[in-house]
């Protein structure tokens, strides 16, 4: 909320007066120099106090030699290369493109599988974490990572990231008829080098469709995924 926004509501002089004391408590050096040189013109005692000469003579020896030395350090510092590092900009570094099924009609234990596809769009590397992977069709549970994954991705980079598949047996009872489910994907990340900083979360609907037992299965499922919440928020320090 503004500041003085009452005095604001009361029409132009009002909208004048908190300009003003918007300047003096934003710039309250310059505040605080007016103040004092107002009391040193309305005042005898501090004008006799400025204009005596041994208070003149300390300030400007003062003065002369704190720039004096100001002058000097930044002569001698131009001579000296700094590094300056810039400092990345993590916020909605990690982009979610999408759950992606996958289809292995020959790999009866690795047969149906679903992935995340993520792109990294800050200034800089990643590192990333999966902290969960929780995929479900009905009454079957994509089975979990055996670890955390962590992985790195370049700027701009992109990666397809997959849990273990569905054995064949596990989705036999889906063939032939259309499936619901859900998915939530927590990703957090941040510099490659230090503690993550901010937290992905993803949450989808999800429908499949296999083909029926005996026919031929589509090189990839006929899937769809309805993102319902998609939260990007930094984690506490």
């Amino acid at each position: 909320m503004p500041k003085f926004a009452w005095l604001r509501g009361l029409g132009p002089l009002g909208s004048q007066i908190a300009n003003v004391l918007t300047f003096l408590t934003v710039n309250w050096g310059v505040a605080v120099s007016a103040a004092l040189a107002v009391y040193v013109f309305l005042s005898e005692w501090a004008t006799g106090v400025v204009s005596n000469p041994a208070i003149q003579a300390a300030a400007i020896t003062f003065l002369v030699l704190l720039w004096g030395y100001i002058g000097i350090t930044f002569l001698i510092d131009r001579h000296h290369p700094r590094m300056v590092k810039s400092v990345p900009d993590y916020r909605y570094g990690l982009t979610s493109e999408g759950i992606i099924p996958g289809l292995d009609p020959n790999n009866e234990d690795g047969w149906l599988g679903f992935g995340v596809q993520v792109r990294n769009f800050s200034q800089a590397p990643i590192r990333y974490t999966i902290e969960n992977f929780d995929l479900r069709l009905e009454s079957r549970a994509l089975p979990k990572f055996p670890i955390r994954p962590i992985g790195y991705l370049p700027r701009g980079g992109g990666k397809a990231i997959f849990p273990p598949w569905f054995k064949k047996d596990h989705v036999r009872e889906f063939f032939g008829r259309r499936v619901v489910g859900a998915v939530e994907i927590i990703i957090t990340y941040g510099h490659p080098e230090e503690k993550p900083a901010r937290k992905l979360t993803l949450k989808a609907e999800i429908t499949l469709h296999l083909a029926a037992e005996g026919m031929p299965p589509l090189p990839i499922p006929a899937f769809g995924a309805n993102i319902t919440e998609e939260i990007d928020e930094p984690l506490p320090d």
